[in-house]
């Protein structure tokens, strides 16, 4: 009996508690991977992945935003299915395995209390949650992120070059995640400034064919408005908890989160650990960067914050457990552990849909009839509703802001511009996406077309303008 258990693996604590918060993650990340319709930002890349590989580099090439996650996307619609799974799994697949580079990164920096409190909070976070069942580039953002700060510690820079023209490759702010990885290798490896010079220099090289999308979005009018800090609280917040939290505890979530990183900040200058120095670093060091880029362009929105949040909750949780008043560490837990729980229970993954699929099921099975059209103001529609709906399907024939789909990219993705009066039909469904970057113009011809119509529905998202379907009969 005892030569068995010589060979038998030798668990500690600390591994059986990395392996049940792995399984949690796991667990809710998987559950209702499919729940949801498919929203815009989904349908946007599934449009771009049914095109050929050359017709899908160039559609991308008209874009903002570097190709990184059409071609992941392209690849797994092709192996696992063109729907919302397929679509989906890459992200599944990179939030898992950000959870686990996490596990890693608190074994090695903060094997204690903290680190294992951060880990549970990355577990539940609603926003991690929507992350892993996204079909879209943010949890591949916040995996190569954590895997560059793997590689950035122990000097391994093959992997950390692949990270950082990955980075570069995945979204528009991608440098500002470089850049503190760039930071923490000098810092790590001072007798091997040579290797990392190198590694720089080919990541740079590697996306040279595109610095065009830097100058498409600089020359773009669809950035946010002028940078506030109330603006970036609020993009903190949702990066935490997405719009899970019920309302009258939004408060409450910017109190914490505001105290937490002020409080956070004290205790590592104070104690100028190196875990929590590392942590505040790769947490503060791309927020840093977005704020001092947003004096020109404001990029302080959630979705370019979803790479830091995994080490900003590693930090709060390592720093917050040494607060040496008990009566503050105690209230801390308890806001925290209320944010946490209330989150969770409120996440639902058919969310982000809204109600898309029950009323588009109800068009297509109860009131669709030959000779029927569908007719969107904006692709932020046309692209969603084509997943759902299968009728003739034409868009608003008006010059609008190329945040809403601009029409060389509409005219790529084979999306067809009439005036409504020239389009033959018996009735129209009128699908109008209450946007507020819409131009007047484009806002009244929507108002005249809906005149006598019926109001069927309305779609409301977390995260998109709301969607209102009219029936016009001629």
């Amino acid at each position: 009996m005892q030569d068995l258990k010589s060979y038998l693996p030798k668990f500690e604590t600390r591994d059986v508690v990395s392996i049940g918060l792995t399984a949690l993650a796991v667990t809710l990340r998987v559950a209702g991977l499919g729940a949801s319709a498919i929203w815009y930002d989904e349908s946007f890349s599934l449009a771009m992945a049914r095109l050929p590989l050359l017709d899908m580099v160039r559609a991308a090439a008209l874009d903002f935003n570097p190709p990184l996650w059409e071609m992941i996307a392209w690849v797994s619609t092709r192996l696992f299915g063109d729907s919302a799974i397929g679509l989906r799994l890459p992200s599944l697949v990179a939030s898992i395995a950000a959870f686990i580079v996490a596990a890693w990164l608190v074994h090695d920096l903060a094997p204690g209390l903290g680190g294992y409190i951060g880990l549970l909070a990355v577990a539940v976070l609603p926003y991690q949650l929507w992350m892993a069942q996204d079909g879209r580039v943010y949890a591949v953002m916040s995996v190569l992120y954590l895997a560059g700060a793997w590689f950035a510690l122990r000097g391994r820079w093959l992997g950390l070059t692949a990270v950082l023209g990955l980075l570069l490759y995945s979204l528009l702010p991608g440098v500002v995640y470089a850049a503190p990885l760039v930071v923490l290798a000098f810092v790590a490896n001072r007798k091997s400034l040579r290797p990392l010079a190198l590694s720089l220099l080919c990541a740079g090289i590697s996306f040279l064919p595109w610095l065009s999308t830097w100058v498409n979005a600089a020359n773009r009018d669809f950035w946010l408005g002028p940078f506030t800090w109330g603006g970036l609280l609020t993009a903190l917040a949702r990066a935490f908890f997405v719009d899970a939290l019920p309302p009258w505890l939004w408060a409450t979530a910017a109190i914490a989160i505001v105290g937490g990183v002020a409080g956070a900040v004290v205790i590592t200058l104070k104690e100028r650990a190196r875990p929590s120095l590392i942590l505040a670093l790769l947490a503060i060091g791309p927020l840093a960067c977005m704020v001092a880029i947003s004096q020109f362009r404001n990029v302080t929105f959630y979705r370019p914050l979803s790479a830091l949040t995994i080490p900003l909750v590693l930090w709060l949780a390592v720093t917050l457990t040494r607060i040496p008043w008990r009566w503050l560490k105690y209230t801390a837990a308890t806001v925290w552990g209320v944010l946490l729980l209330a989150g969770l229970l409120s996440w639902s993954p058919a969310s982000k849909g809204g109600d898309l699929r029950a009323l588009t099921d109800r068009i297509m099975l109860d009131a669709m009839r030959p000779g029927d059209v569908v007719y969107h103001a904006t692709g932020t529609s046309a692209l969603p509703f084509g997943e759902y709906v299968r009728a003739p399907t034409y868009l608003l024939d008006e010059e609008q802001p190329p945040g809403l789909l601009s029409q060389p990219m509409q005219d790529a993705l084979g999306l067809r511009r009439a005036a409504l009066e020239d389009v033959p039909h018996a009735r129209a469904w009128i699908v109008w996406a209450l946007d507020d970057q819409m131009t007047d113009a484009a806002n009244a011809r929507m108002s005249h077309y809906v005149e006598g119509g019926t109001l069927i529905g309305t779609v409301r998202y977390w995260q998109a303008a709301p969607i209102q379907v009219w029936l016009v009969e001629r």
